[in-house]
């Protein structure tokens, strides 16, 4: 190799060690990539919530978030770029504004409105108007079944619980009772072995009767055969008999006592069983009782007024507000239910007449009204007013109709009506 080639090699060599490490790194970074996520959303959350409850219209503000990775740079392999994303996320947040107004019918269709937001967010929407006279029906029933469902789960919750505590109440008695046997099975060893001992005691008793005095047998036993006939030999006996006799009493007793403990924990294992079954049949029963009531409940679930027509008794204005109206030729008669003062007046347009020339909603526009609806105790003021509305077909019938009314309710001497009517 010349001066030259050895250096020229180990330079060939490092930067071929080097492009394969490269290569490697390159290869790591983009398998890194590979099921990462690099944008997530877009979220969204109502931020901002105004409503004019006289008005029935509700702005309504939505942030949208977008969740994204920032393309930090990229590498190359095979002539191709692959992107390299941060792991960092970075938010892009915009604001969404929608006005709607939520008059009756559009509450009770909110939850299938075409806006997507509106629809997504509509039970979140019922909830911040925080009114109980504006829950629609399709809330009322959410919330009916959302109820029944956690008292059922309650009555369930409650049965497992007892499962558990009889699973484990059976698992102990039969642990106690394992022990118990295990004691009388001891008791009873001793009681056999000691009956035995006393069979053989009580046989020599027995043969000790039937022995005679034999001189021949005493002398060729070296004595023992006498001794077999002494009365100390029978009163020795006697006595082993006496103890064989107590210790298996006292055993007997014991084993007894034994078998009254687990006759008593099978007893209280049935007992347990039985209440367990009990509460089986009293949890079906009312969670069938509650699946009934909520149903009828739910059947019984009225939607909001959506459509008013001409009625012979008076509706509370807040209500009509809320309402969908057609043009109605007619009269109409406005009633002050804190000062009982009324005002009766005639139009082509009669809702319009009431909710747009008299009233903003349930405040009030026409001067006339303005003195008692300012000067009103009423915390609430849009339960001040109530409306009236009678169909009349004909001019005739019109004036007919309002001066029949203006005296009818006295509007004109004491109430808000300057003339007694037409002529």
């Amino acid at each position: 190799m010349g001066r030259y080639g050895f250096k020229t090699a180990l330079n060939r060599a490092f930067s071929s060690y080097r492009a394969r490490q490269n290569a490697e790194e390159r290869n790591r970074q983009i398998a890194m990539q590979s099921g990462k996520q690099t944008k997530a959303g877009p979220f969204y959350k109502i931020v901002d919530f105004d409503f004019n409850k006289k008005t029935r219209v509700a702005h309504i503000d939505f942030s949208e978030t977008i969740k994204y990775r920032k393309i930090e740079r990229y590498v190359t392999r095979n002539y191709i770029r692959y992107p390299i994303y941060s792991n960092e996320w970075s938010t892009k947040i915009k604001i969404i504004k929608k006005t709607i107004k939520l008059t009756n019918l559009e509450l009770e269709k909110l939850d299938k409105n075409e806006d997507p937001l509106i629809k997504d967010f509509s039970l979140e929407i019922v909830f911040l108007l925080d009114d109980a006279e504006l829950v629609p029906s399709w809330v009322e029933v959410l919330m009916l079944k959302q109820e029944k469902e956690e008292l059922i789960k309650k009555e369930k919750s409650e049965l497992k619980e007892a499962i558990s505590k009889n699973e484990l109440f059976v698992k102990q008695s039969e642990a106690k009772k394992r022990d118990i046997n295990l004691d009388k099975s001891i008791c009873l060893a001793v009681i056999n072995k000691n009956k035995k001992k006393l069979l053989r005691v009580e046989k020599r008793i027995a043969n000790y009767a039937e022995r005679k005095k034999n001189v021949f047998l005493t002398i060729i036993t070296l004595g023992i055969y006498a001794y077999l006939r002494s009365t100390k030999y029978f009163d020795k006996l006697l006595s082993e008999k006496n103890d064989f006799d107590l210790v298996i009493e006292k055993y007997t007793k014991e084993a007894n006592d034994y078998q009254a403990q687990i006759d008593q924990l099978d007893e209280d294992i049935k007992n347990s069983e039985k209440k367990l079954n009990e509460k089986h049949k009293s949890t079906e029963l009312k969670c069938i009782e509650l699946t009934e009531k909520y149903d009828r409940e739910v059947s019984q679930v009225k939607p909001l007024l959506t459509y008013t027509s001409p009625s012979s008794d008076f509706i509370p204005l807040k209500k009509l507000v809320g309402c969908e109206y057609q043009k109605i030729v007619g009269c109409y008669v406005i009633h002050n239910k804190e000062k009982d003062k009324y005002y009766v007046g005639q139009s082509k347009d009669v809702y319009k007449r009431v909710l747009r020339d008299h009233f903003n909603g349930t405040e009030v526009k026409n001067i006339i009204f303005a003195e008692d609806y300012f000067s009103s105790e009423y915390v609430n003021k849009d339960d001040l007013f109530e409306v009236k509305i009678i169909r009349c077909t004909t001019k005739d019938e019109l004036d007919s109709t309002e001066k029949e009314l203006i005296e009818e309710y006295d509007s004109f001497r004491n109430g808000y009506n300057g003339t007694s009517g037409n002529s």
